[in-house]
Protein backbone atom coordinates (compact mmCIF):
# COMPACT_ATOMS: atom_id res chain seq x y z
CA UNK A 1 0.00 0.00 0.00
CA UNK A 2 1.27 3.45 -0.84
CA UNK A 3 -0.07 6.95 -0.18
CA UNK A 4 0.67 9.82 -2.55
CA UNK A 5 0.09 13.55 -2.18
CA UNK A 6 -2.34 14.97 -4.77
CA UNK A 7 -2.38 18.64 -3.78
CA UNK A 8 -4.10 20.79 -1.19
CA UNK A 9 -5.15 18.43 1.61
CA UNK A 10 -5.80 15.48 -0.72
CA UNK A 11 -3.99 12.15 -0.77
CA UNK A 12 -4.47 8.96 -2.75
CA UNK A 13 -4.19 5.50 -1.19
CA UNK A 14 -3.28 2.81 -3.71
CA UNK A 15 -3.29 -0.92 -3.09
CA UNK A 16 -3.82 -3.95 -5.36
CA UNK A 17 -4.73 -1.64 -8.24
CA UNK A 18 -7.47 0.12 -6.25
CA UNK A 19 -7.43 3.79 -5.36
CA UNK A 20 -9.11 5.68 -2.55
CA UNK A 21 -8.91 9.44 -2.08
CA UNK A 22 -8.84 11.36 1.19
CA UNK A 23 -9.43 15.03 1.79
CA UNK A 24 -10.38 17.42 4.57
CA UNK A 25 -13.56 19.45 4.97
CA UNK A 26 -13.54 23.13 3.98
CA UNK A 27 -13.18 24.24 7.61
CA UNK A 28 -9.92 22.27 7.85
CA UNK A 29 -8.41 23.67 4.67
CA UNK A 30 -9.57 20.96 2.26
CA UNK A 31 -11.87 20.82 -0.72
CA UNK A 32 -14.23 18.24 0.90
CA UNK A 33 -13.93 15.94 -2.13
CA UNK A 34 -13.51 12.71 -0.15
CA UNK A 35 -13.72 11.22 3.31
CA UNK A 36 -11.06 12.17 5.85
CA UNK A 37 -8.58 9.52 7.01
CA UNK A 38 -10.45 9.35 10.33
CA UNK A 39 -13.74 8.77 8.53
CA UNK A 40 -12.07 6.01 6.51
CA UNK A 41 -10.82 4.48 9.77
CA UNK A 42 -14.32 4.39 11.27
CA UNK A 43 -15.78 3.32 7.91
CA UNK A 44 -13.29 0.48 7.72
CA UNK A 45 -14.50 -0.80 11.09
CA UNK A 46 -18.16 -0.43 10.06
CA UNK A 47 -17.59 -2.20 6.72
CA UNK A 48 -15.67 -5.06 8.35
CA UNK A 49 -18.44 -5.40 10.93
CA UNK A 50 -21.04 -5.45 8.15
CA UNK A 51 -19.13 -8.16 6.28
CA UNK A 52 -18.95 -10.49 9.28
CA UNK A 53 -22.48 -9.75 10.46
CA UNK A 54 -24.05 -10.14 7.01
CA UNK A 55 -22.29 -13.47 6.51
CA UNK A 56 -23.81 -14.87 9.71
CA UNK A 57 -27.22 -13.39 8.88
CA UNK A 58 -27.04 -15.00 5.44
CA UNK A 59 -26.25 -18.40 7.00
CA UNK A 60 -29.47 -17.99 8.99
CA UNK A 61 -31.48 -17.41 5.80
CA UNK A 62 -31.57 -13.62 5.87
CA UNK A 63 -30.70 -11.35 2.98
CA UNK A 64 -27.37 -9.53 3.33
CA UNK A 65 -29.03 -6.39 1.97
CA UNK A 66 -31.46 -6.33 4.91
CA UNK A 67 -28.62 -5.30 7.23
CA UNK A 68 -27.03 -1.87 7.57
CA UNK A 69 -24.36 -0.71 9.98
CA UNK A 70 -24.53 2.84 11.29
CA UNK A 71 -21.38 4.30 12.84
CA UNK A 72 -20.86 7.31 15.08
CA UNK A 73 -17.68 8.38 16.81
CA UNK A 74 -16.29 11.08 18.99
CA UNK A 75 -12.76 12.34 19.34
CA UNK A 76 -10.65 13.53 22.21
CA UNK A 77 -9.15 16.65 20.64
CA UNK A 78 -6.65 17.05 23.49
CA UNK A 79 -5.27 13.57 22.86
CA UNK A 80 -5.82 13.84 19.08
CA UNK A 81 -7.50 10.43 18.79
CA UNK A 82 -10.83 8.72 18.28
CA UNK A 83 -12.05 8.12 21.81
CA UNK A 84 -15.22 6.15 21.16
CA UNK A 85 -17.05 4.43 18.32
CA UNK A 86 -20.66 3.29 18.37
CA UNK A 87 -21.95 0.78 15.82
CA UNK A 88 -25.62 0.00 15.35
CA UNK A 89 -26.53 -3.04 13.26
CA UNK A 90 -30.05 -2.58 11.92
CA UNK A 91 -32.22 -5.11 10.11
CA UNK A 92 -34.90 -4.01 7.66
CA UNK A 93 -37.37 -6.61 9.00
CA UNK A 94 -37.98 -8.48 12.25
CA UNK A 95 -35.28 -11.01 13.19
CA UNK A 96 -35.29 -13.64 15.94
CA UNK A 97 -33.40 -12.64 19.08
CA UNK A 98 -31.01 -15.60 18.89
CA UNK A 99 -30.03 -14.64 15.33
CA UNK A 100 -29.52 -11.04 16.38
CA UNK A 101 -27.19 -12.23 19.15
CA UNK A 102 -25.26 -14.47 16.73
CA UNK A 103 -24.88 -11.51 14.38
CA UNK A 104 -23.63 -9.28 17.22
CA UNK A 105 -21.05 -11.89 18.31
CA UNK A 106 -19.84 -12.29 14.71
CA UNK A 107 -19.58 -8.52 14.28
CA UNK A 108 -17.27 -8.32 17.30
CA UNK A 109 -14.94 -10.87 15.66
CA UNK A 110 -14.18 -8.79 12.57
CA UNK A 111 -10.48 -8.30 11.88
CA UNK A 112 -10.59 -4.52 12.22
CA UNK A 113 -12.53 -4.67 15.50
CA UNK A 114 -10.12 -7.19 17.00
CA UNK A 115 -7.13 -5.15 15.76
CA UNK A 116 -8.41 -2.05 17.55
CA UNK A 117 -9.26 -3.87 20.79
CA UNK A 118 -5.70 -5.13 21.08
CA UNK A 119 -3.77 -2.36 19.41
CA UNK A 120 -1.17 -3.47 16.89
CA UNK A 121 2.41 -2.32 17.20
CA UNK A 122 3.03 0.51 14.78
CA UNK A 123 6.48 1.58 13.68
CA UNK A 124 7.29 4.78 11.81
CA UNK A 125 10.53 5.19 9.89
CA UNK A 126 11.65 8.29 8.02
CA UNK A 127 14.18 7.89 5.21
CA UNK A 128 15.26 9.29 1.87
CA UNK A 129 14.39 7.16 -1.14
CA UNK A 130 15.49 8.23 -4.61
CA UNK A 131 12.68 8.71 -7.09
CA UNK A 132 10.22 9.95 -4.48
CA UNK A 133 8.44 13.14 -5.66
CA UNK A 134 9.82 16.33 -4.18
CA UNK A 135 13.48 15.29 -4.17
Amino acid sequence: MIVRYLGGRQFEIEHRGHRVLTDQPHDRGGEDQALTPTELFVGSLAACTALYAASVAHRHGLQRGDLTVEAQWHTDEGENRVEGISLVLAFARPVARDIMEAVRRAAEQCLVHRSIKTAPQITVEVLVRSGVPGQ
